[in-house]
C-alpha cells in the first residue's frame, strides 16, 4: 500500500479508470468483452494513485476473467467513493462468497491465478476503512462485487 494521498493529491477517476478498462480489453482481446462503464464526470477521490490503481485492476481483472461476454462496472460519487463491478460469468455459490478474499483462496482452478487479487483489493478497501461484498449479479446472473470508500476528507 501506497497509504495516504499526499496533501491535496488525489485520484481522478474518470482519468484514470477508462486507460485501465482499455488495457483489461487488450488483456482480454480474444473474449470480445462488451465492457460497460458509467463514472460521473470530475469524480475525484483523495486517496494514492496506485493504491487505486490497483484495488480497481484486481477487481476489473477478475470480473475480466470470469466473464462470458460482459462486464458492467459502475461508479457512484460522494460522500466517498462507491462502485460495483459485474460480470456474466458463473459466480460463486452463495456460502463460498466470504472465503473469496482469504488470501490464496480459489473456488476454481480451471482460470489461471494465484488466489491474491481479491484478498489484496480487501486490504487496501479495509486501509481506506471502507467496506467491500460480493453477491450475484441481479441483472447479469454471475458475480458481483460491491466497495464503499468513506469520506476522507472530513477524517482527522
Amino acid at each position: 500500500l501506497a497509504g495516504a494521498a499526499t496533501p491535496g493529491g488525489r485520484f481522478d477517476v474518470r482519468q484514470e479508470l477508462p486507460l485501465l478498462l482499455s488495457a483489461l480489453k487488450q488483456i482480454y482481446r480474444d473474449k470480445n468483452l462488451e465492457v460497460e462503464w458509467t463514472i460521473p464526470p470530475g469524480l475525484a477521490y483523495p486517496a494514492e494513485r496506485e493504491d487505486m490503481l490497483e484495488l480497481f485492476g484486481n477487481l476489473l481483472d477478475n470480473a475480466c476473467k470470469w466473464a462470458t461476454s460482459k462486464v458492467v462496472f459502475t461508479v457512484a460519487g460522494g460522500p466517498g467513493l462507491s462502485f460495483s463491478i459485474e460480470d456474466n460469468g458463473p459466480g460463486a455459490p452463495e456460502e463460498k462468497l466470504e472465503q473469496l478474499s482469504a488470501r490464496g483462496v480459489r473456488l476454481d482452478e480451471s482460470v489461471g491465478g494465484y488466489g491474491l487479487g481479491l484478498s489484496i483489493a480487501r486490504e487496501i478497501v479495509e486501509y481506506y476503512r471502507g467496506e467491500m461484498g460480493f453477491d450475484r449479479s441481479p441483472s447479469l446472473g454471475g458475480f458481483r462485487v460491491w466497495v464503499r470508500l468513506p469520506d476522507l476528507s472530513r477524517s482527522s
